[in-house]
């Protein structure tokens, strides 16, 4: 038997460039534990969506599309959910309920308030897994067998078994479909568009050791990038690693680490 301790944290600046435009930030970030499970989110709200140019409200976007995948996900979770597809489609189905009406109920104007991207991870003591619609970056550890106590693990002892990143989406802004609100409310099948949109980018049949999600604004900061290459326990310690050059994007992270004692 072991028991294991999850910390988890998130961390979200504005970046230069939206200080300089006199933007707001428009990342979001979310991290949950229950337990021995873990759900992060992280959303990236686009600064032009829409088909001209004036300033948009897209925070609110992010801010709803990362909390209701991230608390639909963790309901599925303790309301007794073991498969993946189950929790993927729990929080399809919540997206479609409660994001997709404000979608069209703002036409044609809601691309302005909700256009954004979304990352999803979900950890358990079984499996982990991680969904992108749009770009950021992501990653997870594990150990081979049954996992050690962090603390313990050097970087020889650590399998990175999935960590990559993406620059789709939120560049093409003319690509509407690649916007989770946009999906939740389509006129057919929109539990199936969320679905269709949300692309597995982690697939782990093991309890992470450490699983952390990104918007594209990690780009701009390669220290931090490098720092989540090694499970992060503090948020303090990862935002020491921030830069923040003048023309910096928007960053939002949200990382979890495992710790088992064995007895």
């Amino acid at each position: 038997m072991s028991d294991a301790t999850i910390t988890a944290g998130r961390l979200v600046r504005v970046g230069g460039r939206h200080h300089h435009g006199r933007r707001n930030g428009q990342d979001h970030a979310v991290a949950f534990t229950d337990g021995p499970l873990v759900v992060l989110a992280v959303a990236d709200g686009v600064s032009r969506p829409c088909s001209d140019t004036s300033t948009s409200h897209t925070e609110v976007g992010a801010f709803l599309v990362a909390e209701v995948a991230a608390r639909a996900a963790l309901a599925a979770l303790t309301r007794g959910a073991t498969a993946p597809g189950a929790v993927k489609r729990a929080v399809a189905e919540a997206l479609v309920l409660l994001v997709g009406p404000l979608w069209r109920a703002l036409e044609p104007e809601a691309c302005r308030g909700l256009f954004a991207t979304l990352l999803l991870a979900v950890g358990t003591d079984r499996w982990a897994r991680a969904w992108a619609a749009g770009d950021g970056a992501w990653g997870v550890m594990v150990a081979p067998g049954n996992p050690p106590s962090v603390a313990d693990c050097g970087p020889e002892d650590l399998l990175v078994t999935a960590e990559g990143s993406s620059r789709r989406g939120a560049r093409q802004h003319q690509r509407l479909t690649d916007c989770v609100a946009r999906a939740a409310a389509a006129a057919v099948s929109p539990v199936l568009h969320v679905l269709g949109l949300l692309e597995p980018v982690i697939a782990v049949e093991r309890p992470p050791l450490a699983l952390w999600l990104a918007t594209d604004g990690l780009a701009d900061e390669p220290a931090t990038a490098e720092r989540l290459r090694w499970p992060v326990r503090d948020g303090a310690e990862l935002e020491r690693t921030l830069r923040r050059p003048d023309d910096s994007d928007d960053i939002g992270i949200a990382f979890a680490a495992r710790e088992v004692a064995h007895g």
